[in-house]
């Protein structure tokens, strides 16, 4: 088993002034000026995740959107190996995640995305603490031999949200 993203992966994370488009969800995509952080990333105004958190976005986010967007970047030396495609996801309230461009899996999100896009409900924080995981069967196809990246879109039930919470740990599992 190979750990492409885990908690402590480098990442970029962009709080949307304005609508980005899809682009921000591909591969190729200039994630430059955005900021650098690592996983997992949100805030809690309380201290129920702060060991979570590596990356600390409150002053970015709270009372200003229910939306961040993440771009995981990681490597495969040979992606004919990948035999088998996991997300297994910390998080709070919702997220919808991408790779490589392709739509892989969502959880308490609307049907469509966009920078005003809220959760659909709050996550118990209980439930929020524990992975979850998610076979990426439908994506696996799209993984590549370099660079590749798992682009998330975080989601509170409101701007004003006491904690925002994703803790990526994504395995590729080699050909049997």
């Amino acid at each position: 088993e190979e750990t492409l993203v885990q908690a402590g992966s480098a990442l970029r994370w962009l709080v949307p002034a304005s609508e980005p488009g899809t682009a921000w969800r591909s591969r190729t995509f200039n994630d430059a000026a955005w900021t650098a952080g690592t996983a997992g990333i949100g805030y809690d105004t309380g201290t129920d995740y702060d060991s979570l958190i590596s990356t600390n976005v409150q002053a970015s986010m709270l009372d200003v959107t229910a939306a961040l967007y993440v771009r995981l970047p990681f490597t495969v030396a040979d992606a004919s190996k990948v035999g088998r495609l996991t997300l297994r996801a910390k998080y709070e309230d919702g997220f919808g995640a991408w790779l490589n461009g392709a739509f892989a899996v969502s959880h308490g999100a609307p049907d469509t995305f966009d920078a005003s896009s809220t959760a659909t409900s709050s996550r118990d924080e209980d439930a929020a603490v524990t992975f979850r995981a998610d076979d990426l069967a439908s994506v696996r196809t799209n993984v590549v031999n370099g660079t590749n990246v798992l682009a998330v879109q975080v989601l509170n039930e409101s701007a004003s949200s006491s904690d925002l919470l994703f803790v990526p740990d994504s395995c590729g599992h080699p050909e049997a």
